[in-house]
C-alpha cells in the first residue's frame, strides 16, 4: 500500500547548496526516510554525475529526486527481505570497494583541492560521503546476493527458447558473421645493445643532476614523455592506486622528499624520478623518460620468430595452444592457449585492432593458421577455431546467446514480482510534492 503526500523544499538562491528543512519524506513499514537523508543522496548523485545545481533544469532535479526516493524505498524493502533471509555480506569487501570508489572520484576531480571544493559545493563532509557510498555499496552487495539466490533457481528450457522465438518472430535479429579465434601476440623486443646505450645516456643525465644541474631543465631537453617534458617532467600529486605503471609507482614512493632515483625501467622505457613533495599518501614528482623503440630490424626478428612457431605448429611438432602459453604476450588469453571470445565483422568495424583480425580470419579455413601480421598491439598469428555465417538467430546455432538473454528476462520479471509483492505487503507513505 502506497500513500502519497507532500513535503516542503526550500532553496536559498544565494547558496550553491539546497538548504535542508528536515522532515520525514517516506515511511516504509517501521522505517522512515528523512528529507536530510534524501537531500544528501541527491547531492551525492549530482556530484557523481557532475551536475551543476544552478544550471540544471528544475524538472531534471525533480526527476532525479523522485528516482532516488523510489530507489530508497526499494532499498528498505530489500534490506528487510535480506534480514528475513539472513543474508550477510563481508565488511572487508565493502571497505575495499569503498576505497576504490573514493579513489576513482578523487581522480575525476583531478586533485585533492578540487575534490575538497566539490564536497563543499554539494554541502557534504567526507564522512557523510563515505557513509552514503558505504550504504550504496552494501545495498549493491545485498542485491548481488539476492540476484544470485534468485538466478540459481532460474533455468531456461528448450520450450522457453521456442516461446521466445515465436514471440519475437517478426523482429528476430540477424547476427553478423562471427569468428572464433586463437592468437599469439608478440611485442618486438629492442636489442640489448640499444637498451644499454639508452641506459648509458640516462646515466650521463643522472650524473649531471647529482652534480647540481636543474632536473626540470634537463627534463625539458631530454625527456621523451610528450605529456610532461614541456613542464620539466612535472607530475602533480598522485597515489599508489592512480593507475601509473607499478614499477614507476614503487620507485617513486620509495623516495624521500627531494631525493632522485637511480634508473627505473618500466614498459615505457627508462626513467629518472625526483620526489618534489609528499603529502600523506600522495606524491608530487618529476621524471625524465628515455624511450627505447623497436626499429625495423627488431620487428623483422619478431615476425620471423612467429613464422617459425607457425611452421612448427603446422608440422605437428607442437600445438598452437602450447605455443600460445609459452610465447604469447597477451596476458588475458595466454593461459587459455590464446583462445579469444567470438568476434564479428560488425564489431570489427568499430573496435581498434579487430579489423586486421577479421581480414585475416576471412582468408582461413577452420583449423588453419595465418601468417604473421601487425596490428596496433603488436605482431600476431591467428588460428581459426570456428566460423558462423551471418544468419537470423535460431535455437540450433545460438543457444549460448539465447540462454543468457532469456534467463535475464526471467530474472527481471521475478525481481519485479518480488518488489511488487513487498510493496503490497508493506505500508509505504511517500510525502513529496
Amino acid at each position: 500500500m502506497i500513500i502519497l503526500g507532500s513535503v516542503m523544499f526550500r532553496a536559498d538562491v544565494t547558496s550553491a547548496v539546497v538548504e535542508i528543512v528536515d522532515g520525514i519524506v517516506a515511511v516504509v513499514g517501521n522505517e522512515i526516510i528523512l528529507l536530510s537523508e534524501l537531500q544528501k543522496q541527491v547531492n551525492s548523485q549530482m556530484m557523481a554525475r557532475n551536475l551543476d545545481l544552478n544550471r540544471t533544469p528544475r524538472n531534471v532535479l525533480i526527476d532525479l529526486r523522485d528516482e532516488i526516493i523510489q530507489g530508497m524505498v526499494d532499498d528498505r524493502l530489500l534490506f528487510e527481505k535480506a534480514r528475513r533471509d539472513s543474508i550477510e555480506i563481508d565488511a572487508r569487501d565493502v571497505d575495499l570497494e569503498l576505497k576504490d570508489n573514493l579513489d576513482a572520484l578523487k581522480r575525476q576531480y583531478g586533485s585533492e583541492e578540487e575534490y575538497r571544493k566539490g564536497l563543499e559545493e554539494y554541502g557534504l563532509s567526507e564522512v557523510q560521503l563515505k557513509n552514503m557510498y558505504r550504504n550504496s555499496i552494501e545495498k549493491d552487495f545485498i542485491l548481488q546476493r539476492i540476484r544470485f539466490d534468485m538466478s540459481r533457481h532460474i533455468s531456461v528450457t528448450p520450450q522457453d527458447m521456442e516461446a521466445w522465438i515465436t514471440a519475437n518472430m517478426d523482429s528476430l535479429p540477424v547476427l553478423p558473421e562471427r569468428f572464433k579465434l586463437s592468437h599469439i601476440l608478440m611485442y618486438p623486443r629492442v636489442s640489448e645493445e640499444k637498451q644499454e646505450k639508452a641506459k648509458e645516456n640516462l646515466r650521463g643525465i643522472l650524473d649531471r643532476i647529482r652534480a647540481g644541474e636543474d632536473f626540470g631543465e634537463l627534463a625539458k631537453q631530454y625527456s621523451d614523455d610528450p605529456g610532461t617534458a614541456e613542464n620539466g617532467g612535472f607530475i602533480d600529486y598522485f597515489s599508489r592506486n592512480d593507475g601509473f605503471d607499478p614499477d614507476f609507482t614503487l620507485a617513486a614512493f620509495s623516495l624521500q622528499k627531494g631525493e632522485v632515483s637511480d634508473i627505473v625501467e618500466t614498459v615505457f622505457g627508462y626513467h629518472i624520478i625526483k620526489a618534489e613533495d609528499i603529502l600523506g599518501d600522495r606524491i608530487q614528482a618529476r621524471h625524465i623518460l628515455l624511450r627505447v623503440v623497436p626499429d625495423e630490424e627488431d620487428e623483422k626478428q619478431i615476425s620471423n620468430q612467429l613464422m617459425d612457431i607457425r611452421k612448427d605448429t603446422i608440422s605437428g611438432e607442437t600445438t598452437f595452444e602450447d605455443m600460445a602459453k609459452k610465447y604469447s604476450d597477451d596476458e588475458s588469453s595466454r593461459d587459455l592457449g590464446g583462445k579469444l571470445d567470438w568476434i564479428s565483422s560488425e564489431r570489427g568495424m568499430s573496435d581498434s585492432g579487430i579489423p586486421s583480425f577479421i581480414v585475416h580470419a576471412k582468408e582461413l579455413e577452420i583449423g588453419e593458421i595465418s601468417e604473421p601480421f601487425k596490428s596496433q598491439f603488436g605482431y600476431h598469428i591467428i588460428k581459426l577455431d570456428d566460423h558462423k555465417s551471418s544468419h537470423t538467430i535460431n535455437i540450433r546455432d545460438d543457444r549460448t546467446i539465447l540462454e543468457p538473454l532469456i534467463k535475464q528476462k526471467k530474472f527481471i520479471e521475478e525481481y519485479e514480482r518480488i518488489i511488487r509483492q513487498l510493496r503490497q505487503e508493506t505500508y509505504i507513505s511517500i510525502r513529496l510534492n
